[in-house]
């Protein structure tokens, strides 16, 4: 906000001098919270909602006194995505940082076969283990996740006569 300082001379100084100040306030002192560790990936850029920006005991108002810009939020990633808090007023100079996470939701994954196919056929039993998965894609929110890096496949009772399972773990 704005203030005003009055200098009034006293003894052998006479006279008044009125300065007017606009108080401005540093972005990068400011509490940010409401934001969470994690988000679930959905296809769309991920833009936190709930965000509270405080500096010291003064709740601030987003649009008035601040803006909030997003990057990096359009992909899984650890601490990949950012959220950035600017001035949106005269009164508030710098801008504050936060990162944050975006993950794949592995209970709403899909599987593709390399046909197009969303179930595995059959095996042949030959005393090998099997493995039908390695040339299956496997997808979140339309997402092609990587095999070895955003997830990997752990087969379980593959190599007998009898049905297999498989468990997908996120790495």
């Amino acid at each position: 906000g704005d203030a005003r300082i009055v200098v009034t001379g006293i003894g052998d100084y006479t006279g008044t001098v009125t300065y007017d100040v606009k108080y401005v306030g540093d972005l990068s002192e400011a509490d940010i919270t409401g934001l969470a560790e994690y988000y679930e990936y959905t296809g769309a850029p991920v833009e936190p909602s709930g965000i509270i920006v405080k500096l010291g005991n003064k709740s601030l108002i987003s649009g008035i006194d601040y803006n909030i810009a997003t990057s990096g939020n359009t992909s899984a990633s650890y601490k990949g995505a950012n959220l950035t808090v600017t001035n949106a007023s005269e009164y508030y100079r710098n801008s504050k940082s936060e990162n944050y996470s975006i993950y794949y939701n592995l209970a709403s994954a899909r599987l593709q076969g390399p046909s197009g196919e969303t179930t595995v056929p059959a095996q042949a039993y030959d005393g090998n283990p099997k493995t039908p998965l390695d040339t299956y894609g496997v997808y979140v929110a339309g997402a092609a996740l990587t095999s070895g890096s955003a997830y990997e496949i752990t087969y379980n009772r593959n190599t007998d006569v009898g049905t297999a399972s498989y468990t997908i773990t996120a790495k």
